[in-house]
């Protein structure tokens, strides 16, 4: 099985669940491009990690970028089979870190998977 990812449009309703407003479909078809970057990588975290820094950088929403990429984060480790982070202070300080931060997908991967040998 491939890797696997929910429609992202998905995310633009659990971004409005968020919020209390729905994206613009202009938002919502932006939103697309967290995906761009996914062939370009080969493991799974860097999947993950290149879908997340597109939904904390592009701010395709006009509230809750960071409560929306945390969301995919998990949701797209459960999908794929990886364990998440489960700490809830070290998940705030990643999101927001990445969000203000150059950080680049290497080092959003290292911080969204710890402890997994030379990333």
């Amino acid at each position: 099985m491939g890797f696997v990812v929910p429609p992202t449009g998905y995310f633009a309703e659990i971004n409005a669940g968020f919020s209390g407003a729905a994206p613009s479909p202009d938002r919502i078809l932006a939103l697309g491009s967290c995906y761009s970057g996914l062939p370009y990588y080969s493991k799974p975290e860097e999947k993950i990690a290149s879908a997340v820094g597109s939904i904390l950088k592009g701010h395709f929403f006009i509230d809750g970028n960071k409560r929306t990429a945390l969301f995919a984060y998990i949701l797209l480790c459960r999908l794929n089979g990886l364990k998440n982070i489960e700490d809830e202070d070290a998940l705030v300080e990643i999101m927001t870190g990445s969000a203000a931060a150059r950080w680049d997908i290497e080092e959003l991967e290292k911080r969204l998977f710890p402890g997994q040998g030379d990333l």
